[in-house]
């Protein structure tokens, strides 16, 4: 309940879908434990710096809750008029700049966890198209996003190998 605290202090005017991609983002990460296994060992597996990992199953993670809502809407209409743009707009102002800036005032890439708005939002946006499991990006291409998004390389992680995951 803190979570949703949260949520509606930084979005007073927010949605049932949009509480419902929040959720939907969390079972994400409980997909992601079953598949994906252990943070630690996709680091070491892909040889990229932990903080690039953490970014790509949070990107990853909000892929899957947009799936997720997808599929959920299939089953039980659940979007009102708007709602897929709400919940779109909803994961930008979660992104690590927008949040940022808007509690400090300044934003520095390489402190990110969740990666920005744009990037939570087309990843969500990537989401909402699919149907399946099968279809959501592996971590490695949510890696790449990252890197592309952000325009670093590798080595400009390195300060933040330590990380911790979620």
């Amino acid at each position: 309940t803190f979570y949703f605290d949260q949520i509606r202090r930084l979005m007073p005017d927010i949605r049932k879908a949009t509480l419902a991609y929040n959720v939907f983002h969390e079972v994400g990460h409980h997909v992601q434990n079953l598949r994906v296994g252990d943070p630690i060992e996709t680091t070491k597996r892909l040889g990229v710096p932990m903080g690039l990992v953490v970014i790509a199953l949070e990107l990853q993670a909000d892929c899957i809750a947009g799936m997720l809502a997808n599929i959920a809407h299939r089953v039980r209409p659940l979007f009102d008029k708007g709602d897929k743009e709400n919940i779109m707009t909803s994961a930008e102002s979660l992104g690590d700049d927008m949040v940022a800036m808007k509690l400090h005032g300044t934003f520095d890439p390489l402190l990110m966890t969740h990666g920005t708005g744009a990037m939570r939002r087309t990843a969500v946006s990537l989401g909402l198209g699919l149907v399946t499991l099968k279809q959501v990006p592996p971590v490695e291409w949510f890696v790449k996003y990252a890197l592309q998004a952000t325009k670093t390389e590798p080595a400009d992680w390195r300060r933040w190998q330590d990380v911790s995951p979620r």
